[in-house]
Parts: C-alpha cells; structure tokens; sequence
C-alpha cells in the first residue's frame, strides 16, 4: 500500500492517499494508519470515485488521439502567438500559391499541345477525306469528310482555349500592380 506523509503542521503529522491525495474521511480526528488503509482498499479497486468525489482520469487512461489533439490545440495556440511560425505560414502559403498556379498553367500547355496534335490528325482526315472525294468520279458520300472536318475544328477550338486560358492564367498571377507596399 503506498503511503505518503504529509505535515501540515509541525507537530501534527497527516497522511494523505497516493492515489487521490485527500485526506481520508475522519482524518481530521484521528490519524491511524488503520484509517488510511481502509480508505486505500475503497480508493484503488474503482479509481474512478475516491473519497466521494470524481475522480480525473489518469494519462495512460487517455486514447493517444486525445493526446495528440490536446496537444496540436496548445501547439496552435502557441503558434498563434510566434512571428516566427506565422512568417513561416505565410512562406509556405506563398510557394505552395505559386507553385500551383505554375502547374495549373503547364497542364493548360500540355494539353494544348495534345489538342493541337490531335487538330492536325484530323486535318490530316480531311485531306484523305477530300482527295478520296475529289478523285472518284461518282462521289462518294461527304459524311467522312464533315466529320473529319469537324473533328478538326473542334480540336483546335481546344488547343486555342487551352492556351488562351494558360496565358491569362499567367497574367493574373503576375505581380501587383500599381503600390507595392514599400514607404517612399
């Protein structure tokens, strides 16, 4: 049974229990060890209801998800209050910014690029289609040569687009104009 002594005064000695560091009920009158051990047997079989109160739980008791959001909350608070964190913050949120509109302008490229070579297999289509038309002296059907033409045209509506959007991608992510920022 783990015992602690405790002097409240320095000629009355008390002993208080470990596991909820109150003083038993009746304490005040005597301070047998009798007492304090029949306290202990009530306290440490439940350990959640000592001496009539509730009790808090201990750290092992407690799930490592609370713990660690326990301690994301103070880290937080604590960031909040760094110059050095929240310059930090906004570095990142700068790059990362940056970065993405770098990106969202390559693929508008990339797939330009694509658009635009798929427009010329379809131009490529259309001259087939158009020689295969001209040649034969009864002429065959004009469908292959309207959908490989529209083919065509509609791709290349892409490509242009594609790469309309990456230029004025670009220019709204451009630098500030007009102030910026700096004291005359």
């Amino acid at each position: 049974m783990p015992l602690l002594t405790v002097k409240i005064n320095a000629s009355n000695p008390k002993r208080k229990c470990v596991t909820c560091w109150m003083l038993p009920e009746g304490a005040a009158r005597a301070t047998t060890v009798v007492l304090l051990e029949r306290h202990l047997e009530a306290c440490l079989p439940t350990r959640s209801v000592c001496c009539g109160t509730a009790k808090m739980p201990t750290v092992a008791e407690v799930s490592n998800s609370r713990k660690l959001a326990a301690a994301s909350r103070v880290a937080g608070r604590y960031a909040g209050r760094s110059r050095t964190v929240t310059a930090a913050l906004s570095a990142v949120s700068a790059v990362t910014r940056s970065l993405a509109n770098v990106f969202h302008r390559l693929w508008h490229e990339v797939m330009g690029f694509f658009f635009f070579v798929f427009s010329l297999i379809g131009a490529l289509a259309v001259y087939r289609e158009y020689r295969k038309y001209s040649v034969q002296i009864p002429h065959p059907s004009a469908g292959g040569l309207i959908a490989a033409g529209l083919f065509t045209l509609v791709f290349f509506y892409f490509c242009v687009s594609s790469f309309w959007r990456s230029r004025s991608r670009n220019r709204a992510s451009g630098p500030p104009r007009g102030d910026t920022g700096r004291k005359k």
